[in-house]
């Protein structure tokens, strides 16, 4: 390990995990030069983010520390997710999740990037994140994999009505990045996706949805539903609070780094 060559930033996340009575990660170095390339790119702004690889965090127990500039905010493994090399496995159809106690303001921008496995048996939605209040309010990102296995975007309105914005997604099996952009500081306010850092499919407006405020956000599932759930591993999740990112960037940077032997397409930084 490079120690003397970490991110000042990586060596205090390594030091709160150290601290905490666990070993540093063994990858450290990757999870340095992930940080490290978000800062050369612009991208170290407005990021909360959890490397969910087991060998870039702290591997075992019921914490999975974070990284980021807007503050601490460590999930917990809640009824039974599994560490694992490539990320943390959550089984179909239960409501195994990662819970975190950031609350998403309201009328706040935002775009959600993940790198993720999904399995696609049995529940109706591979649940990537969310901060779905019932019918009242937040949004739920997911892989819907009995129709096309497209991603989409659900913001929830007080009727208890949701409208989506799709993008055809990928054969289950592999790991692919997923990235939904919200838009909610803007009239009027829309919701786009886009695979693997590829062009975002054409936003649609949500006229009918006034905010992103829900419930904190929690990784993996609705937290409620077996059948909005996660059905696979998650390698990574990222929450930005802000209106644009560059996701080819995003995509190209984590496979070089926290990526390496998930096998991820390949995008061209530009």
């Amino acid at each position: 390990m490079r120690f003397y060559d970490l991110d000042i930033d990586v060596k205090n996340y390594a030091k709160r995990i150290v601290d905490a009575g666990y070993k540093c990660p063994a990858d450290i170095n990757s999870v340095s030069d992930f940080v490290k390339g978000l800062k050369i790119y612009g991208l170290w702004e407005e990021i909360i983010f959890w490397p969910f690889r087991s060998a870039q965090n702290a591997g075992t127990g019921t914490t999975v520390y974070n990284l980021g500039t807007m503050g601490i905010y460590n999930g917990t493994l809640t009824n039974g997710p599994i560490w694992q090399a490539n990320g943390i496995f959550l089984a179909d159809a239960t409501t195994q999740h990662i819970a975190t106690n950031y609350l998403p303001a309201i009328n706040e921008d935002a775009n959600i990037f993940s790198v993720v496995e999904c399995n696609g048996d049995g529940a109706q939605f591979n649940v990537i994140c969310s901060t779905r209040n019932g019918s009242t309010g937040g949004f739920t990102f997911a892989q819907k994999w009995n129709v096309g296995n497209n991603f989409i975007g659900i913001t929830w309105a007080s009727s208890g009505t949701w409208s989506d914005n799709t993008q055809t997604g990928f054969s289950n099996g592999s790991f692919h990045s997923a990235n939904l952009r919200l838009t909610y500081n803007t009239s009027p306010k829309t919701k786009s996706i886009s695979v693997d850092g590829n062009t975002e499919a054409s936003p649609t407006s949500d006229s009918s949805s006034t905010s992103l405020i829900g419930v904190p956000l929690v990784i993996g599932s609705e937290g409620t539903s077996s059948s909005r759930a996660l059905s696979g591993q998650i390698a990574f999740l990222a929450y930005f609070r802000r209106r644009n990112i560059n996701t080819n960037v995003l995509h190209s940077l984590y496979k070089s780094t926290l990526g390496k032997g998930l096998n991820l397409p390949w995008n061209i930084i530009n």
